[in-house]
């Protein structure tokens, strides 16, 4: 009864230590994933908003140097606005929605084509009369441009909240398997506590029988 006792209790002191290791290891694992995911996490919401803050920056600079030529009051030309607009495409590639690219590039196109209507307006003076109707084209566009472009900030957010959501599913996930693991451990050593209780009284009673 003593070998078997023995036996026993190794087996079960084996499975135990398994088990908490295994235990030990998933929080190990959630520890650094949560660390990972966080810090990714961070980096995009960081990345993301100067993607957004220089769209919005980008687009208003090149209305206000154009304004800026248009007025006398820049020695720059209009090649430093077309600059800008291409810096507002390019950005645009990297927020990962071809709708709202599609729609950003469309009214950027009807921009830059009204600064060129306008700026041809004005510097002909043959023209003179159209340049009300032009002006009122071209902040028409700049309005819808800022429209479009204030879509691009929502977008991105919505993908970092989508992100911290995954983060939580799969760190409830991991908590509940430490949980599983670390009662179903519990168990077994409650188990095997209860299991050398009924063997120490059969050996007494046999003992006594002796």
């Amino acid at each position: 009864m003593s070998k078997l006792k023995k036996t026993f209790e190794e087996q079960t002191i084996r499975r135990s230590f398994k088990l908490l290791a295994a235990a030990f290891t998933a929080i190990v694992l959630i520890s650094i994933l949560s660390y990972y995911i966080n810090i990714r996490i961070g980096e995009y919401q960081a990345s993301s908003q100067n993607l957004s803050e220089r769209i919005r920056s980008r687009t208003i600079n090149s209305n206000l140097l154009f304004v800026e030529i248009t007025a006398g009051a820049s020695d720059k030309d209009l090649n430093e606005v077309w600059t800008l607009i291409e810096g507002v495409q390019e950005d645009l590639r990297a927020i990962g929605n071809a709708g709202i690219e599609s729609q950003v590039n469309e009214k950027l196109m009807v921009f830059k084509g009204c600064m060129l209507e306008l700026h041809g307006v004005m510097s002909d003076a043959k023209r003179k009369k159209e340049e009300t109707q032009r002006q009122s084209d071209y902040y028409k566009a700049y309005s819808e441009l800022n429209e479009v472009t204030s879509k691009v900030d929502p977008h991105l957010k919505k993908i970092a909240e989508d992100k911290i959501s995954m983060m939580k599913v799969v760190y409830i996930f991991m908590s509940l398997s430490v949980i599983i693991l670390l009662g179903f451990a519990g168990w077994e050593v409650k188990k095997f506590v209860s299991l050398i209780s009924v063997m120490e009284e059969s050996n007494r009673e046999n003992n006594k029988i002796l």
